[in-house]
């Protein structure tokens, strides 16, 4: 009961600051002192981002770490607290740096059925973050995640086949994950097709209506570039859209308070024209 009060107090303050959080803290501390796993992971959660307590990410590690060795299986919260322990041995939080120790938590992560491990290991190797950069087994990983839908790994796929990185370059494969990922709703991907219509790579020729439909997906998840690009189109009006400088104004205004440097730079040169 405790847990579920805990629980049901962070759903219910999101958004309402810090201190609301709280709220939720002593609840699920009891709720973790009496060995509730997932009470455990939640209050470790609030204890590492500072929401509603002091920040302490070495006790927050700790927590994780008694997940770990007392749960007798590994249903939740384990796939998800091996990944966070991972985490803060690659950055050093909480923990001292150990990129050996990290990789072996994802990798347990991984053993334990969390796809989102997949897309982390495969953009440590690579970017060659704390390892060797490997992109066959970037390749691998990603591959590997989106045999099991990941909407981020089959967004780097993609990208990988566009630009021939640890794969032979084939941009019509490239565009097929794309859609894919696109249709798990990843606006990562909604926006490269955007960018793949308007230039006409991977496609039979330059689609300036369908990359504005694809801008116009992403845009609507908030993805600052697809903003800025969507913006030019109305600004120009091309794309089959009309003119509109108003929505171009608002879209900008999304794309500046994620702080795009391009849309801040719009933005200004708009109003001195309406000056």
């Amino acid at each position: 009961l405790l847990y579920v009060i805990g629980s049901f107090l962070i759903m219910s303050t999101k958004g309402a600051g810090t201190e609301c959080m709280g709220l939720a803290a002593p609840f699920l501390r009891k709720a973790a002192l009496m060995d509730h796993y997932g009470a455990q992971y939640s209050y470790a959660r609030l204890l590492l981002d500072g929401m509603g307590l002091p920040s302490d990410a070495a006790e927050a590690a700790r927590m994780y770490h008694s997940i770990l060795e007392q749960m007798p299986d590994r249903s939740d919260p384990y796939p998800q607290t091996a990944f966070t322990l991972g985490t803060l041995y690659f950055y050093g939080n909480g923990v001292a740096v150990s990129t050996q120790k990290a990789l072996e938590y994802f990798d347990l992560a991984l053993d334990c059925g969390l796809t989102q491990a997949f897309h982390t290991l495969g953009m440590l190797y690579q970017r060659g973050e704390g390892v060797v950069v490997d992109h066959a087994k970037a390749i691998d990983y990603y591959r590997r995640g989106a045999e099991k839908d990941d909407a981020r790994c089959l967004h780097e796929l993609a990208t990988c086949y566009l630009t021939g990185t640890g794969v032979d370059k084939d941009a019509e494969q490239s565009i097929k994950y794309y859609i894919k990922a696109a249709q798990f709703g990843n606006a990562n991907a909604m926006h490269s097709l955007g960018v793949c219509y308007s230039e006409g790579r991977g496609v039979d020729d330059v689609d300036l209506e369908k990359s504005a439909y694809w801008f116009t997906q992403a845009a609507d998840l908030n993805h600052p570039q697809a903003c800025v690009n969507l913006a030019h189109f109305y600004l120009d009006g091309i794309g089959g859209l009309k003119k509109d400088r108003s929505l171009a104004r608002d879209l900008l205004l999304i794309a500046a308070q994620r702080n795009n440097p391009t849309a801040q730079h719009l933005l200004s040169e708009l109003e001195k024209d309406e000056k």
